[in-house]
């Protein structure tokens, strides 16, 4: 799924793992996540950090 969002998807996942402690496997799923957190950031002018919160909050809904 190489185009012109990887590397700005890339940098998310590299945020969110240094940040979060979230692993990522290397999945077409993984590009989907990371899409959504891109999307997320950029429609609600949300900063890093607070897409991260939100992530991680989904995380522990979703395992809880």
């Amino acid at each position: 799924m190489k185009n012109s969002n990887y590397r700005v998807r890339w940098d998310m996942g590299c945020f969110l793992m240094e940040h979060f402690s979230i692993e990522f496997e290397q999945s077409e799923g993984s590009e989907l996540i990371l899409s959504l957190c891109c999307a997320i950031k950029n429609v609600f002018s949300k900063s890093d950090h607070e897409v991260g919160r939100l992530f991680k909050e989904i995380v522990r809904l979703q395992t809880v």
